[in-house]
Order: structure tokens, then C-alpha cells, then sequence
């Protein structure tokens, strides 16, 4: 076993130790634990708060609101006019939407909420160029 592996088992949440990250179970798995850890929960619950602040405070227009990447979280339950979105189907994402090719009209979108997501577009520019568009 490499060094790497070794530490990265050690780390892991225990549930998700031999879980395939591309695995179709592992948002569940992932909501099932920030279901179950209530510090991590509330951190994730003022965050979503703070940020559905900031765009009410920001964004004076009307149009839809976007989770790009929603995995595992429930941003959904602090904001409900949230459309949850991601790469897989799950029971708890609205939509299935590629950040970099956004089903989405022109000029439709009044924000857009993307946690934890940049780092997994394999083209940030043609992102930026999608988010503009919407």
C-alpha cells in the first residue's frame, strides 16, 4: 500500500473508507453523514444562511437561483427557491446540469451558488463564460 493510500484510509470517515469516490451511493452516503454530525451540519446551515443573505442584500432582480454542484448538501432546506443541481441524479437534486454547459436562457438566472465546486471544472474559463451567459 502506498504511503498516500495509507494515510488517506486513515483520515477517511470510516463509513466511506472503501467506497469508490465514483461510486452512484456516495452522495448518500455523504448526506447520511452530514445528517448525523450536528457541528458539521450547523456549519453548513449558517453558511447557506450567510450566503442567501448576501445575495438578497446583492441581487435586486428577479430569476431563478442555482446550487451548481449540490451533492450531499441541503441548502434546499435554508432556501427553498434553490434549485439543486449536480452531475448525477439523486432523489434530493432538481436538476442534472454541467456548469460548464448550462441547460439554462440567457439572462434567466439571478444567482448562482457553487460550494466546494471550482476545483472539479475541468475549464473554469468556459464556466465563467456559461455564468455570464446565465
Amino acid at each position: 500500500m502506498r504511503i498516500f493510500d495509507f494515510i488517506r484510509n486513515a483520515l477517511y470517515e470510516p463509513m466511506l473508507a472503501k467506497i469508490d469516490v465514483d461510486d452512484p451511493r456516495m452522495l448518500d452516503f455523504h448526506r447520511h453523514i452530514l445528517s448525523r454530525k450536528p457541528l458539521l451540519r450547523s456549519a453548513f446551515t449558517s453558511f447557506y444562511s450567510d450566503m442567501a443573505g448576501a445575495a438578497d442584500h446583492c441581487f435586486k432582480v428577479e430569476g431563478l437561483e442555482i446550487e451548481l454542484g449540490s451533492g450531499a448538501g441541503f441548502f434546499k432546506d435554508v432556501r427553498p427557491s434553490v434549485t439543486t443541481t449536480d452531475l448525477r441524479e439523486a432523489p434530493y437534486i432538481d436538476r442534472v446540469i454541467d456548469a460548464q454547459a448550462m441547460e439554462l436562457s440567457n439572462a434567466s438566472v439571478r444567482s448562482i451558488y457553487a460550494i466546494n465546486v471550482f476545483h472539479h471544472l475541468p475549464d473554469p474559463d468556459l464556466f465563467f463564460s456559461e455564468l455570464t451567459r446565465v
